[in-house]
């Protein structure tokens, strides 16, 4: 501009210089000759003016090729800047494709600026309107570009040398695999990069996609091994959508990953897959387009990959039915008495804890029926259903039936597993009840479910559920095992002679429900080894230990808990080495005392006791 203003100065005083030319002492001739010489002069500065008009405009694009739909480069993001920046609308932003976006962003800016055909084909005649309306007014000077040092990118070990990137299809994860929509970021695509004579710093990468990826995925992201680069929920307003139904790009970018020159690394797309309501699978077709992976090497010059668009790929979404087990649950109550009454029911007997553990998917409980009933002395009343503290269900009983709790309607999420509760009302403990008993099981083909997702019918697996028996009394002992120990014994034996006899201890507890418990002081109990093996001798000691009040019996006071601890002296006189423990068989109690005898004899030798109420094994060698 200053050096406009310098030439107009010096016409304008050419011109006044003319006006002010003295007619005295000149010819003619020599007044014309001067005046022919200051015309030339102004029409050189004239033609100075004039080159200076129509530069280009500071930071204008440069066009080297006819652009239109399916290219793709930084001519086409100067573009998309430029027709964004006059008003035309490209919703995906300057993505560097020419997409439908971009072929419609370029129809409106060619209508209003009288460029026809406006058909969105950016050529010859648009690219002349383009620079005329980029062009600097004239005058204008333009100053020639500075040349700078290109900045190192950071994380780069090779500045100043210029590479090159290549992209390929990795073997794993295979095309077609299938995927469900329970499982979460998993893996469905992979490629191999490599950088060439320099390290890249890879940036971006579009996945393209022949349907709506918003459809099949919540969220997707990029993976250096274990190591997540990038991840964004996928949306519809972030996907680039190329051609309308048929063509959508996933665009990955600002995660600066460095591919060391040299090594090839592999890059793992995973996602949250999802189906709409109502599918019940998706095929997605998907390819790395040419130039679709973006880095920048050494020299800051930007690399892409691949050269060719990769060949497609697919991987299915789908749903898969969810499964269901039924186990019985570790805390479900041992083998027990329960202390009635005769004049009411007693309410809340625990029966059985049964597990419903959901896999592969969320599962609903619509019904659960129990196994026959064994209740041969009428001793239960109502059974119910509980989860947690709510009744979901209740049945009167009847004996020798299954009993059915329904309508259920519970959802146990994938991977969790449900504990549900029997519990029952107890009739009167009346005479004709006394020791009666009773037990509750579920089995498989007693629950019925279905599958959250798909309503399919789900076949149960796993086993039978099945409680222990409970035992009506009115007065009734509770027993629970404090310890117990078994250890080889060599008193008496020489050195050099076998380990062949052990001494045993069990500890347990009494607890007097609904009145005393009498346990006799000459019998209050007995022992017994596993005696499988011919020629094993088993001795009990003649001394029970115990904290009991003694008056003729032992006696634990109703409410009261008492120990008691039995020791056995076992010994192996068969010829054949083993291992034995020893264990609580049976034990005798009553509810009054009368002369050193029990008025009221039971005798429990229930499974559970023998079970439960043992010692660890020990190994006792053959007789020498």
């Amino acid at each position: 501009m200053e050096l406009t203003k310098k030439i107009v100065a010096t016409i304008l005083g050419l011109s006044m210089a003319l006006v002010a030319l003295p007619a005295s002492g000149q010819t003619v001739a020599e007044l014309q000759a001067q005046i022919s010489a200051l015309l030339a002069q102004i029409a050189t500065l004239q033609t100075q003016i004039s080159a200076l008009g129509g530069a280009p405009a500071a930071g204008a694009c440069s066009f080297t090729r006819n652009l239109s739909v399916g290219v793709r480069g930084d001519d086409v993001t100067c573009l998309q800047n430029y027709l964004m920046s006059a008003g035309r609308s490209i919703p995906a932003g300057a993505t560097s494709y020419f997409g439908s976006q971009t072929q419609a962003a370029v129809a409106s800016w060619q209508a209003a600026n009288g460029v026809s055909p406006a058909a969105g084909y950016f050529g010859p005649i648009s690219q002349s309107k383009y620079s005329s309306l980029v062009a600097v007014a004239p005058g204008t000077p333009t100053t020639p570009a500075t040349p700078t040092t290109p900045t190192p990118t950071p994380g780069i070990t090779t500045p100043g040398k210029e590479g090159s990137l290549t992209l390929t299809a990795n073997a794993t994860p295979p095309t077609g695999e299938t995927i469900y929509t329970d499982a979460k970021m998993v893996a469905v695509a992979g490629w191999k990069i490599k950088a060439l004579s320099s390290d890249v710093q890879v940036d971006r990468l579009d996945v393209n996609f022949d349907t709506r990826p918003w459809l099949n995925m919540a969220n997707a992201a990029l993976y250096d091994g274990s190591t997540k680069l990038v991840t964004m929920a996928v949306t519809q307003s972030n996907t680039i959508e190329v051609t309308a139904g048929s063509s959508y790009t996933i665009r990955f970018s600002g995660f600066n990953w460095v591919v060391p020159d040299g090594v090839e690394k592999v890059l793992t797309l995973q996602i949250d897959p999802i189906l709409q309501a109502g599918d019940t699978t998706e095929t997605l077709t998907y390819r790395v387009q040419a130039n679709g992976a973006r880095g920048t090497d050494g020299k800051a010059i930007q690399q892409y990959a691949p050269t060719a668009a990769l060949s497609d790929r697919t991987f299915v979404v789908n749903t898969r039915t969810g499964a269901l087990t039924l186990s019985v649950n570790a805390a479900t109550p041992k083998e027990r008495a329960v202390a009635g009454s005769v004049d009411a029911i007693t309410e809340g007997v625990e029966m059985l804890r049964l597990d419903l553990k959901a896999t592969v998917g969320d599962v609903v409980v619509e019904q659960i029926n129990t196994a026959s009933l064994l209740d041969n002395a009428d001793v239960l009343q109502t059974l119910k259903l509980y989860d947690g503290s709510t009744v979901l269900a209740a049945t009167s009983v009847t004996s020798g039936q299954a009993h059915v709790f329904k309508p259920i309607n519970i959802k146990i999420p994938k991977d969790t597993t449900k504990t549900l509760v029997i519990k029952a009302d107890t009739e009167k403990a009346t005479e004709a009840r006394i020791a009666g008993s009773s037990s509750v099981s579920v089995a498989t083909g007693g629950v019925t479910a279905k599958d959250a997702s798909t309503f399919s019918a789900l076949t149960v697996s796993g086993s039978t559920a099945t409680g222990k028996k409970v035992h009506l009394y009115t007065i009734a002992p509770e027993l629970k095992l404090v310890s117990t120990s078994i250890a080889t014994n060599r008193a008496g034996r020489t050195d050099g002679s076998n380990t062949i006899s052990a001494d045993a201890k069990i500890r347990f507890e009494v607890t007097a429900r609904g009145g005393d418990i009498y346990m006799a002081s000459t019998t209050p109990g007995n022992t017994t080894t596993t005696a499988s093996v011919a020629g094993i001798q088993r001795t009990e000691t003649a001394s029970w230990a115990t904290n009991a009040e003694t008056s003729g019996q032992w006696v634990v006071r109703n409410g009261a808990t008492n120990w008691f601890e039995v020791s056995t002296f076992i010994s192996n006189a068969s010829p054949t080495a083993t291992f034995l423990y020893a264990y609580l068989s049976s034990t005798t109690w009553g509810t009054s005392s009368a002369s050193d005898t029990l008025a009221r004899n039971f005798k429990w030798d229930w499974t559970d006791l023998q079970n439960d109420f043992k010692t660890s094994s020990v190994y006792l060698q053959a007789t020498n």
